[in-house]
């Protein structure tokens, strides 16, 4: 479960500037479609970071959940079409569900003492201190 927690660390930066961009994107589309190459680049470079990143096989599902949200929100974007538009952008938010899911899937499967499972077990050390 400590890599697990690893993991998470190592994807939050990516995770937190993707999901400011979808934000902001929801929020203001003109301001976002008038800048859109800069929007798109920093995706991308989100994106080959989320790809680059080394984490274990308990993140892989998550990962690709989270670069395809990514990579639709490229397409909102980058659409010409405003139906089209709304249409990747209902997508994105089913995608970020998914990984929602997904982590809470993973989080779910941490049994016993949460300090324990950080790294400290304090449950064991109070233990030992009482005896």
């Amino acid at each position: 479960y400590n890599s697990l927690l690893i993991d998470m660390d190592k994807m939050k930066d990516y995770v937190t500037e993707s999901n400011l961009i979808l934000e902001e994107y929801v929020k203001n589309k003109e301001k976002v479609d008038s800048a859109k190459g800069e929007y798109i680049s920093r995706l991308l470079t989100i994106k080959r970071g989320m790809e680059s990143a080394n984490t274990s096989f308990l993140f892989d599902k998550y990962k690709v959940i989270k670069i395809s949200s990514i990579e639709l929100l490229i397409e909102a974007i980058s659409e010409e079409n405003k139906n089209d538009k709304e249409e990747y952008l209902k997508l994105v938010f089913k995608s970020d569900n998914e990984s929602q899911d997904e982590l809470d899937k993973l989080v779910e499967k941490i049994e016993g003492s949460w300090t324990n499972v950080i790294g400290f077990p304090l449950e064991k050390f109070i233990l030992l201190l009482t005896n």
